[in-house]
């Protein structure tokens, strides 16, 4: 495991799910839109971002995600809070049961170590869904 820290002022600020979002666009440009790609957004007290990792890729329709590796980057991160985001190639805003499903298996488990969870910002081409807006988290 390799940790490599920057001392240099947080990105930007995540005051709210347009924000995140425009955020996450930028780094989704750079991945390939026809597989599902799994990111966290690493969020100090004021909710400025401090970082941000591409931490799972999958195929057309799902990305597998490790509670082990979501936590010990955040971790590792100093993070207080994360934004959750990942693409759907299929261009659906719809949360299926699993996005669900996985966001409150990370909210739990993010409980247990101190580290809130914002949002589970779902991306498209075009568009987006904030399951924190949507009343999912």
């Amino acid at each position: 495991i390799t940790l490599k820290v920057k001392e240099e002022p947080a990105l930007e600020t995540a005051s709210n799910s347009r924000s995140a979002y425009e955020i996450a666009k930028n780094i989704y440009r750079n991945l390939s839109d026809d597989q599902e790609h799994f990111c966290i957004l690493f969020l100090d007290n004021g909710n400025n971002i401090t970082g941000y990792k591409v931490l799972f890729s999958g195929g057309m329709n799902a990305a597998t995600v490790d509670l082990k590796v979501v936590f010990r980057n955040a971790l590792f991160f100093g993070a207080c809070s994360l934004i959750l985001v990942h693409n759907h190639p299929s261009n659906s805003l719809n949360a299926s049961q699993e996005d669900i499903q996985i966001t409150q298996e990370i909210k739990q488990a993010g409980k247990m170590l101190g580290v809130r969870i914002l949002d589970h910002i779902i991306l498209t081409n075009n568009s987006y869904l904030s399951m924190a807006d949507e009343g999912k988290i």
